[in-house]
């Protein structure tokens, strides 16, 4: 699967109770791999937990604060998103770029079916206009973060 080879390298360790490590996959090689495997097999759940992270990443980081993009500033909730895009930038490369960006640009649609499905699926079939609009912003920052 496209972008796998980078599961070695962009992992990290975690402590568990007691002495016990366990290497996990990074949420930015995660998103990542999710918006791959939305290539794959068109499973609107794949998007969906990439929605998760882009609400939620570094959630409790000072990093937040100030973000910008381009010399301007970046709306603060949009920020995480777009700094789970320049984590995930250092994995990019050309065939990557190649299969996300189409997703990404149809995610950063309001209009589109596919932001549709995602909202129904993260919202477990709660939909709304605030909601569609913000998840398009969502994804456009992320895709700004990428530089794709």
């Amino acid at each position: 699967m496209l972008g796998f080879d980078r599961v070695h390298s962009a992992q990290t360790q975690v402590r568990l109770i007691g002495e016990r490590m366990v290497r996990l996959v990074t949420i930015p090689l995660y998103a990542l791999l999710k918006i791959v495997a939305y290539s794959d097999r068109r499973d609107a759940r794949d998007p969906a937990g990439v929605l998760h992270c882009l609400l939620f990443y570094e959630e409790d980081s000072d990093r937040l604060y100030g973000v910008e993009h381009d010399g301007a500033l970046i709306d603060f909730d949009l920020a995480a998103a777009y700094l789970l895009g320049v984590d995930g930038r250092p994995l990019i490369d050309a065939p990557l770029a190649q299969v996300i960006k189409p997703i990404l640009a149809e995610l950063s649609d309001p209009e589109s079916s596919l932001g549709f499905q995602t909202i129904h699926e993260y919202r477990g079939g709660s939909f709304s206009d605030r909601w569609r609009l913000h998840t398009a912003r969502l994804f456009r920052a992320y895709e700004d973060g990428l530089r794709i």
